[in-house]
Parts: structure tokens; C-alpha cells; sequence
């Protein structure tokens, strides 16, 4: 999608989907199925993945592998190995202000492993029928083959604003720990 700067074209977007929810209506598509890049849009998937398959009250100790596997300098809630917090509190640490790190813990603490929480993260999505989406890390920090569409971010958020707990991470704009 292009708009106009002065005279010039200017890109904003590569793909575009308006879905109004309530009555399950596609209002504009633009190239819906084209290959993009979903940086932190990752995140969803791994908040859906991790309330499935956790619990909210669940204890979490932060380890020093999980935080060797975030880029240095990233997006951080500031976790240091060992401290202990619920999903919960990670959870809103990876929405509400994007952590990376908490990312990391979340997919460590639920797969065991970050490959096996990124195996279940690419299951999720082929269930949801995602067929253009690949997920090769649980926080959105790019890799060539981290890619999704529009229309399968469509469809996960779908899926999971369904879930209350879901909803409340989507729409929070803070969180105190």
C-alpha cells in the first residue's frame, strides 16, 4: 500500500487485511498472501502457544540459556538468570512492552527446549491453517525464514481473541511486576 508524501509515493505496508470480528466480514484484502516478515508479531503466536499449553500461575526461573538466546541489545524487560516470575508476568513483560527476553523464558519454560517451543509454535499454526507462515524464533527478531501473511496473522488473532486471558494481554498498555 502506497500514499503519497509531497508529490512521492511513499510504501507503508506490504500486505493488508481489514477484518471486522464481530461479524466475521473481510472488508479489504491487499496482497493477503504475499510473504512478509512478522517481527514482533511472532509474539502472538508464542502468547497463544504458551497459554495452551501453561498456566498463568506457573513459577518460572529465568535462565541463563534462555537469555543467550536474545540478541544483546534488543527489546529487554531486564531478566536475570535466576529470578523467579509466573507466566503471567512474562507474559505481559512480551506483550505489553515487547521483551524479548521474556519471550525466550516463555518458549523455554513451555517446550523444555526453544526448538521444541518453536516446533509447537509451527504445529499451532498449520492447525489454525496457516499455510503461509514459518516461525524460527519465539520473539520476531528477523531471520529470512521467519515469515508470515497477512492473512495467517488474520487468522491466528481470530483464534486467539477468543481466549479472555488472550484478549487481556492483547489490549493491556501496561503492567506493573
Amino acid at each position: 500500500m502506497q500514499l503519497s508524501d509531497g508529490g512521492k509515493l511513499v510504501e507503508t505496508s506490504k500486505a493488508v487485511i481489514i477484518y471486522e470480528l464481530t461479524s466475521d466480514t473481510m472488508i479489504y484484502t491487499w496482497n493477503p498472501d504475499d510473504r512478509i516478515y512478522p517481527a514482533s508479531m511472532v509474539k502472538l503466536m508464542t502468547a497463544l502457544v504458551a497459554l495452551e499449553n501453561g498456566q498463568l500461575t506457573d513459577q518460572v526461573t529465568v535462565t541463563k540459556r534462555a537469555l543467550n538466546n536474545v540478541a544483546i541489545g534488543s527489546v529487554s524487560a531486564g531478566l536475570v538468570a535466576g529470578e523467579e516470575l509466573t507466566l503471567e508476568a512474562l507474559l505481559y513483560s512480551m506483550m505489553a512492552a515487547s521483551a524479548n527476553d521474556a519471550a525466550v523464558v516463555i518458549a523455554e519454560h513451555i517446550g523444555g527446549t526453544q526448538d521444541n517451543f518453536i516446533k509447537m509454535m509451527n504445529e499451532r499454526a498449520a492447525a489454525l491453517g496457516c499455510t503461509g507462515t514459518n516461525y524460527t524464533n519465539a520473539h520476531g527478531l528477523h531471520d529470512e525464514q521467519n515469515y508470515t501473511t497477512a492473512r495467517d496473522v488474520c487468522r491466528l488473532l481470530v483464534t486467539a481473541l477468543d481466549i479472555p486471558e488472550f484478549k487481556a494481554l492483547f489490549t493491556a498498555k501496561s503492567y506493573t511486576i
